[in-house]
């Protein structure tokens, strides 16, 4: 995301694909991976809060939504889109790619895993999220949590 706009600079005909997925259930993967992650050992033990993992999910996302106005084949797709209909996400992507349409062999797609790790989100965090995300979660038409409670507390 941050070297896009470089990459299209040297690779003009490039295109580009974004996924963004539900900020609570990022929030809480940031942090549980960032406790031990087989793929990234080296950042065994490495504290984050949950105020730095809904910042890190809410700058991203201002940051990939920002690259609509530079990038001149940019597409952006939600992983919960992704995951329901594959098949119809893949036809969008070759679309999109002026790709010859095809059917893809594709395996089944994890479902739930959303709800399981917001499930794993304590109350607070949940507002936590909320009251950092609120914004991007409103953009890409996420369902908000602890709405009332957060904005009984902004007022």
């Amino acid at each position: 995301c941050c070297r896009a706009r470089l990459i299209q600079a040297i690779f003009p005909d490039a295109y580009f694909i974004a996924v963004v997925r539900n900020g609570y259930a990022v929030s809480e993967g940031i942090i549980r991976n960032r406790k031990f992650h087989p793929r990234f050992p080296e950042n065994k033990g490495l504290f984050t809060s949950i105020e730095d993992a809904a910042e890190q999910w809410l700058r991203a996302n201002i940051l990939m939504c920002s690259l609509q106005e530079h990038l001149k084949k940019y597409l952006i797709i939600k992983y919960e889109d992704l995951v329901e209909d594959p098949q119809f996400i893949l036809r969008k992507i070759t679309g999109f790619c002026e790709l010859p349409r095809h059917r893809f062999a594709v395996d089944d797609m994890e479902s739930g895993k959303n709800e399981r790790q917001i499930s794993a989100l304590s109350p607070s965090q949940i507002e936590t999220v909320t009251t950092i995300a609120l914004p991007m979660l409103l953009h890409f038409g996420y369902e908000v949590l602890n709405k009332e409670l957060v904005l009984a507390n902004l007022a």
